[in-house]
């Protein structure tokens, strides 16, 4: 299970459709049944919503920032 608000690159191009690039960052948000995540991408300067998707946990890497405390 990965935590709320933990950022992760996104590994598949599954979601271009959707404005959701491969390699892309972005945030939990929510999670749902069945190892889903809803994950955020938004534009780095102006905070922009840019995709909204619902992933599988194998289609996410855990990036955390440097000096991030772990939520619990």
């Amino acid at each position: 299970m990965i935590a709320l608000y933990t950022r992760v690159q996104l590994a598949t191009s599954r979601y271009e459709k959707d404005g959701a690039i491969e390699g892309m960052l972005g945030y939990i948000i929510e999670s749902h049944p069945g190892d889903m995540y809803e994950i955020e991408f938004s534009d780095r300067t102006t905070g922009a919503t840019v995709a909204l998707i619902v992933a599988h946990e194998s289609e996410l890497v855990p990036k955390p920032e440097k000096g991030a405390l772990p939520i619990e």
